[in-house]
């Protein structure tokens, strides 16, 4: 769902249910990769918590500007339009903070169940939020033109990734096997793909 604008109580529902969720992912996600990295990585309760009080400053400036503080800026537009496009440049700053988590993770743990785990996840994360961030999420904060619903489309998407791979990695006992369904599921794409294209 989107805000539409009118201002009704449904549409002020979606609108902040929006603004806490954009504020929330980056957080969430880093507390995760934190979780998921089973402490092999020092400091990260104090990351987290960083995470999550920047989440509240970027909500309570939301909250702040809806309730009047926006005229006291000399262009009230632009100053919800920086706000807005912190978003999406703390959703890239989380991604690259979790993915460097799970690498070092990755490459830290002595169990292979745990390793698969971290394999999952990153592919996920780089499958899922890659694209987006890159060629979505950066541009927008850095004031490039809005794009097409087409190509939001398809930088959103990707993101179904995300939650697969995530699901994936907690099933932790099945990851052999869900590594070869997704080798045989490539290869029977490829080849369906490969006839298609012959032809």
């Amino acid at each position: 769902l989107s805000h539409t604008g009118r201002g009704d109580r449904f549409d002020w529902l979606v609108f902040w249910m929006d603004v806490v969720a954009g504020a929330l992912v980056p957080a969430l996600l880093l507390h995760v990769a934190v979780v998921l990295s089973k402490r092999t990585i020092r400091h990260g309760g104090k990351l987290v918590g960083a995470a999550y009080a920047v989440a509240a400053l970027l909500a309570g400036a939301a909250l702040w500007l809806a309730g009047g503080g926006v005229f006291r800026f000399d262009d009230p537009i632009r100053a919800i339009e920086l706000r807005d496009r912190l978003e999406p440049l703390l959703l890239a700053a989380a991604l690259l903070c979790a993915t460097a988590i799970l690498v070092k993770s990755y490459e830290r743990s002595a169990s292979g169940m745990h390793r698969g785990q971290m394999r999952w996840l990153l592919w996920g994360l780089g499958l899922g939020l890659g694209p987006s961030v890159m060629f979505y999420a950066v541009p927008l904060a850095l004031g490039a033109p809005a794009l097409p619903s087409w190509a939001i489309f398809l930088n959103v998407a990707p993101m179904l990734f995300v939650p697969a791979a995530f699901t994936a990695a907690l099933a932790r006992y099945r990851l052999h096997d869900l590594d070869l369904l997704l080798l045989r599921g490539l290869t029977e794409v490829s080849a369906v793909i490969a006839t298609f294209a012959v032809y």
